[in-house]
């Protein structure tokens, strides 16, 4: 996580905007970070204890997928082109 800018405001409370890198925490894991922060600043016991383990983030070696994974997803070059907008005929519907 990187701080990127923190403004005071007038009332006493603060601002502060982040950025995270998605290869290590996602949308989810920065909101339990917000909310444990949060906790902490008000003296509350947090409901989340962080986790250190650096291992977490090395890659699988040696690397391997499941063959299934292969059937979830198709070549865009094998979908059918798009109908052009001139050749669609209007309706209700069209903007």
């Amino acid at each position: 996580m990187a701080i990127k800018h923190a403004t005071e405001l007038k009332c006493g409370r603060l601002v502060i905007g982040c950025t995270f890198n998605h290869r290590v925490a996602d949308a989810h894991l920065a909101n339990v970070f917000f909310v444990s922060w949060a906790k902490i600043a008000h003296a509350k016991p947090i409901s989340h204890i962080p986790c250190f383990r650096r291992s977490l983030l090395n890659p699988r070696c040696p690397s391997y997928y499941d063959r299934s994974i292969d059937n979830i997803y198709i070549f865009l070059s094998s979908l059918p082109l798009p109908k052009l907008v001139e050749d669609l005929e209007p309706n209700e519907d069209s903007l």
